[in-house]
């Protein structure tokens, strides 16, 4: 994750900034985070929300699962830990 607070997509090493797919990206980072308690996951996809938010969501198929990912934000800024499993 570079200073923009976004992810290549590509491996040219010129693509900076790009925030419009941190919503997917910090989702397996929320995932990653629950399954191993690594407070770097959390760190990383928090900023990456932060950047997403502030550049807007550009495409509303992304709303899906910012319920999700809300939820997941708020559990590990209130909580300080993962959001628990979901149950089956």
């Amino acid at each position: 994750m570079d200073e923009a607070n976004g992810f290549r997509y590509t491996s040219c090493p010129n693509m900076k900034g790009y925030t419009a797919n941190n919503d997917m990206t910090a989702e397996i980072l929320f995932f990653a985070h629950r399954l191993g308690g690594d407070p770097k996951f959390g760190e990383i996809a928090m900023r990456a929300m932060k950047a997403a938010f502030e550049g807007g969501i550009g495409s509303i198929a992304h709303l899906r699962w910012t319920p999700h990912i809300v939820f997941s934000m708020d559990v590990l800024q209130t909580q300080g830990t993962a959001a628990p499993p979901a149950r089956r």
